[in-house]
């Protein structure tokens, strides 16, 4: 069973748990992206360089 409140990087599947990922929202309607704020579905990627520039 997977850890409560752990989160897998988009880019390198890695597992964290979620503090340590960024998480990343696309408002409505205008389909703005955000760190880490906003409600509802989101993306989590790890705070490297790799994973930046992969995605």
């Amino acid at each position: 069973m997977a850890e409560k409140n752990h989160r897998r990087c988009i880019s390198c599947r890695q597992t964290a748990h979620r503090n340590t990922l960024w998480r990343i929202v696309r408002t409505f309607p205008d389909h703005q992206i955000q760190l880490d704020e906003g409600m509802g579905r989101s993306a989590y990627l790890c705070p490297q360089a790799s994973c930046l520039t992969s995605t």
